[in-house]
């Protein structure tokens, strides 16, 4: 959010800096912005607004560069000349000319705000905070250094300092709207809620129709429970502006996360009603029909999304999806095929049509499909992951570890590629490799709930480091409590320590979410067994058995107990 601000505040600063019509250079001499100091420099400056105006950027920073060879000292120049740099996106060159203006005019405030937009583009935040504080020193009052000082800070997440610029920006300017808003997000961020209530609240007073403090006074509301209160800020704000759809956009999303489809239904449809061409509400309101599980009515509501807007990619995603969900598996791969290669859908769609084509028993379609996607630029972790999983399937364990270690030179932090890896090793019977991947997890990670439960199952599998291995499924259960497969593993560590009463309610649990494991089924088959309940564990294995009736294993435990 931070980024996108910063953004929007460069523009504005160089607007207002070309915008001026004179400069004062150091020697005191005055020119005119729009009056280079010689003919020929003149020339070239018109004919570059000229070629800007025409849209022609490379020839307007030609003549601007020439003008300012002829009027070397023109500040107004350097300013116009370097605003075309950032436009062109060579922050650097725009860089020294702000600096060979200060040269001349140490002191000009426009210089020092827009050399800080410039370095924050760059991410040099060290020069930025300097530019700023520049700023200040010069004119102690100048609010816009407070504002860019205090987004700065924000957007390296230094959210105190950034309230200490904010409020010595309100110190000076009392009802700054925008220095009243960043404080009220600043406060949120701090978990200060009903200070960041009071600052919306008031921005909202000094101007009522900023939506976006309207939806973050909302959001707040919600996270605090306060349902009533943030239906009435969204239905307030109708009321004032009835035709504004992007609110009601946002109430109808309320009600989504709140599972009243019903409402949230009711609020799209009379959107339609005042702008049946936005397509925001007609894709929101095929995600609503796909929820729902109504995918003839997600389907009309998504091609007429994409009517309106062709080129969204995210359309063609979820419309191939409602086919997936339909199992008109021709319709789902060519609609996957058609999200665009630099499209951040892409990879996502590329894992579905291997997924289909797996399906269909293809799995070698579905490699090959995979491997062809990461020879494009559209490399991503998920896709590494992925098709790792497809080598395993096929056993071919030394090609899913050489390609996830592939995975892992593009994105070493990626605990999807280091938790797959792990379970690779595990596969190949290389015990501490998979441990110590699955520890890297948990340092990017520490609160990854299955690398947990992975390790301390491991280790109740061997019966080693009982102790930890309890501790970390026990974590694992308080970030998943509800998950069948880390009830297991805690029923499977009570019962290599002989608890086996706590042994049997952790593993009939985790039978009770996932019945159609044979795992699960034989684990609480041999708990129930050493407690002495034979006809129970009986059933219990058959159970298993009926999942897997290759496990020999599993045919023993039923014999011996039938005897």
């Amino acid at each position: 959010m931070y980024r996108i601000i910063v953004r929007i505040l460069l523009v504005f600063v160089f607007l207002a800096a070309v915008s001026c019509t004179q400069v004062r250079l150091k020697s005191g001499k005055e020119i005119s912005g729009r009056d280079p100091s010689s003919y020929t420099a003149g020339y070239h400056y018109t004919l570059g607004v000229l070629s800007a105006l025409d849209g022609r950027l490379d020839d307007a920073i030609q003549e601007l560069e020439t003008a300012l060879r002829h009027d070397p000292l023109s500040s107004h120049l350097m300013k116009e000349l370097a605003s075309l740099y950032v436009e062109k996106g060579d922050f650097r060159r725009a860089v020294d000319l702000c600096k060979e203006s200060l040269v001349h005019d140490p002191d000009d405030v426009d210089v020092h705000l827009i050399l800080g937009n410039l370095y924050i583009n760059m991410k040099d935040y060290k020069n930025a905070i300097r530019s700023y504080r520049k700023v200040i020193e010069i004119d102690p009052k100048n609010t816009s250094a407070y504002l860019y000082l205090g987004t700065l800070y924000a957007e390296t997440e230094r959210y105190d300092k950034a309230v200490d610029m904010y409020s010595l920006l309100l110190k000076n300017d009392h009802d700054n709207v925008m220095g009243t808003y960043y404080m009220a997000k600043v406060l949120v961020e701090l978990r200060r809620e009903s200070e960041a209530e009071q600052y919306f609240k008031k921005t909202l007073l000094l101007k009522p129709s900023l939506e976006s403090a309207l939806i973050d006074l909302a959001l707040l509301y919600e996270r605090q429970k306060k349902l009533e209160q943030a239906v009435n800020i969204y239905k307030d704000f109708i009321q004032r502006y009835p035709e504004q759809v992007g609110i009601r956009l946002r109430l109808g999303e309320f009600y989504l996360r709140q599972g009243n489809y019903q409402a949230a239904e009711a609020v799209f449809r009379d959107s339609l009603t005042i702008d049946d061409s936005n397509k925001d509400v007609h894709f929101t309101l095929g995600l609503l029909y796909y929820e729902q599980q109504r995918y003839d009515r997600a389907i009309e509501a998504f091609q007429k999304a994409l009517k309106l807007a062709p080129s969204d990619q995210k359309i063609y995603y979820f419309l191939a999806s409602v086919y997936d969900e339909q199992q008109e598996n021709d319709k789902a791969m060519d609609t996957y095929g058609k999200v665009a290669p630099d499209s951040e859908w892409y990879g996502n769609a590329r894992i579905r049509m291997g997924m289909l084509l797996r399906e269909e028993g293809r799995i070698d379609a579905a490699i090959s499909l995979i491997r062809e996607t990461l020879s494009t630029e559209a490399k991503a972790p998920n896709l590494y992951a992925y098709l790792g999983s497809l080598y395993q399937e096929k056993a071919q364990y030394p090609e899913a570890e050489n390609l996830l270690k592939e995975g892992l030179k593009d994105f070493p932090r990626s605990e999807e590629l280091h938790y797959g890896l792990g379970e690779v090793y595990s596969k190949m019977d290389r015990f501490e490799d998979s441990i110590k991947e699955m520890k890297r997890v948990l340092e990017i990670d520490p609160e990854h709930a299955e690398a947990l439960n992975f390790i301390g199952y491991s280790y109740a599998e061997r019966g080693i480091h009982l102790a930890e291995a309890e501790k970390l499924i026990r974590q694992a259960l308080i970030l998943k409590p509800d998950n069948g497969y880390i009830l297991d593993s805690m029923g499977w560590v009570y019962f290599k320590q002989n608890r086996i009463e706590q042994a049997i309610r952790y593993l009939k649990e985790a039978d009770k979410r996932i019945p159609d494991d044979p795992t699960i089924a034989e684990h609480l088959g041999d708990a129930l067994r050493k407690a002495g309940r034979f006809q129970e564990a009986l059933d219990a294995y058959r159970r298993a058995q009926k999942y897997a009736p290759e496990n020999s294993q599993l045919r023993q435990k039923i014999e011996q107990l039938r005897r």
